[in-house]
């Protein structure tokens, strides 16, 4: 069984429970209450189970065939390969087989968001997800002890090029994005790599067996840049080796699609005024993250010159998380370190919205990661 260098079961829920506890006192202490942030109060640990749309988009892969999953943003694709994932990996370990895969995302910001998603269907005490946030870290190591690896198109090719690894170490590869798979991105690099080796492998009557299954993920295809919309698909098939693209058909799972996911409307969008410094909303949130910060310590100290509200001050809380999870291990306080940086990602993300949102949309997101966050916390 691959291991991953995440902590058990229950030192977490321990922690996780402790922790969310002393968020809520936070929450609690400031000047809204908690209902009014959370309604229904927090919710306890859900049992987690695809809907009928995303049961659908998963139809082709669950066969083993190289398909591309269409589906608008917000209808949750990133669960979908999770679920594929878990089916194709359960079905190598049937054959007493080693399971790899890797999950490509283009940008490094994407990794953690993802790996979050994925661990609804393989928590961290299983030991299965890992990632790979930096052009330093080792691949090959990762891959020893994880089974699924998160991690950005760029760092797969390099290693490939340099020898680390080879496409055939891989049973499943999942490229979210995949529009993308195109003229010189990374993707389209990794795709050209895929491809030498399978016909290498026909020329000499070898099996491409071998080889892992393709999945890509995309909210849209687009139309590229002439006028043959039809075109346009062949190709981003052709260079995903793709021979299906899946998408909701069955009218029932459309309408179900539909009420999670509706159609935008048309909006009418008027800027707001622009926020003073002793703003009740902007105030509250402060004084939750100064309280927080205040509770754990933190491997990386905080510059000056990053405020609260900032792109900067989100880089540092990402940076500490991700330091936090290395040291779990050795350090038991860090995981209250990891808790609390997701806390605070999520009340830094509601200033950031305000600035430039209503107070209620802020404070709706607000809501949601709360929950969301709660979830997640409570099945590690």
């Amino acid at each position: 069984m691959a291991q991953a260098a995440f902590i058990g079961s229950e030192p977490v829920v321990e922690a996780a429970g402790e922790m969310t506890e002393r968020n809520e006192g936070i929450i609690r202490q400031a000047s809204v209450p908690l209902e009014h942030l959370v309604q229904d109060g927090v919710p306890t640990k859900e049992k987690f189970s695809l809907r009928k749309y995303q049961r659908e988009l998963a139809d082709e892969a669950r066969k083993g065939t190289n398909t591309i999953i269409c589906a608008p943003t917000g209808s949750g694709k990133t669960l979908t390969a999770a679920y594929i994932s878990r089916i194709r990996r359960s079905q190598v370990l049937k054959n007493g087989q080693k399971f790899k895969a890797v999950f490509i995302v283009c940008i490094r910001n994407l990794i953690q968001q993802q790996k979050d998603a994925f661990q609804t269907i393989f928590p961290p005490q299983d030991k299965i997800v890992g990632a790979i946030s930096q052009t330093s870290d080792n691949l090959k190591t990762c891959l020893l002890n994880n089974d699924i690896v998160m991690l950005t198109a760029q760092i797969l090719v390099n290693d490939i090029k340099e020898g680390d690894v080879k496409i055939t170490d891989f049973d499943l590869m999942i490229m979210d994005e995949c529009h993308h798979t195109d003229l010189d991105h990374p993707y389209n690099m990794i795709m050209r790599l895929y491809m030498t080796e399978k016909k290498n492998r026909e020329q000499r009557g070898a099996s491409t067996e071998c080889l892992p299954q393709i999945i890509g993920l995309s909210a849209s295809l687009g139309t590229g840049k002439g006028n043959d919309p039809l075109q346009h698909y062949y190709r981003v098939c052709a260079n995903l080796d793709c021979f299906t693209i899946s998408h909701v058909r069955n009218p029932v799972n459309e309408r179900e699609l539909l009420c999670i996911n509706p159609k935008p409307k048309t909006d009418q969008i008027k800027l707001v005024q622009p926020r003073s410094s002793d703003d009740p909303f902007i105030l509250m949130v402060k004084q939750m993250m100064e309280a927080s910060e205040k509770e754990v310590s933190f491997p990386m100290e905080l510059s000056k010159k990053f405020d609260k509200g900032s792109q900067g001050y989100e880089n540092w809380v990402i940076e500490n998380r991700n330091e936090a999870e290395r040291q779990a291990l050795r350090i038991p306080e860090m995981r209250n370190t990891m808790i609390t940086c997701r806390f605070l990602r999520d009340l830094n993300s509601a200033l950031m919205l305000y600035d430039d949102l209503r107070g209620k949309d802020a404070l709706e997101f607000l809501t949601k990661k709360i929950m969301y966050d709660d979830r997640s916390i409570h099945s590690e």
